[in-house]
């Protein structure tokens, strides 16, 4: 194999690869960087995989509502302690 035939095989090879993680990044359900390193990484098969990942289902909300709950009771027992110290 001559320099040009090695040159132009890994080309393609670098633009498969990067066409295969674009396509992971747009399939994969929440965690669009792991699409795109299971699709770059494995080609076809890792856009495969990354279709198959599970869903989560609305983490922003889940989230929020876990950071409002600490929050409310962490600004409570500051006022009961408050209150306490008032009395």
């Amino acid at each position: 194999m001559s320099a040009t035939e090695i040159t132009f095989l890994l080309a393609f090879g670098f633009i498969g690869a990067t066409i295969c993680g674009a396509l992971g990044y747009l399939v994969a359900a929440d965690r669009h960087w792991l699409g795109f390193a299971l699709g770059f990484l494995l080609g076809p098969m890792g856009v495969l995989v990354a279709v198959l990942l599970p869903r989560d289902r609305d983490p922003k909300s889940d989230r929020a509502k876990s950071r409002a709950k600490r929050e409310s009771t962490f600004y409570q027992r500051g006022a009961d302690q408050w209150l306490d110290e008032c009395r």
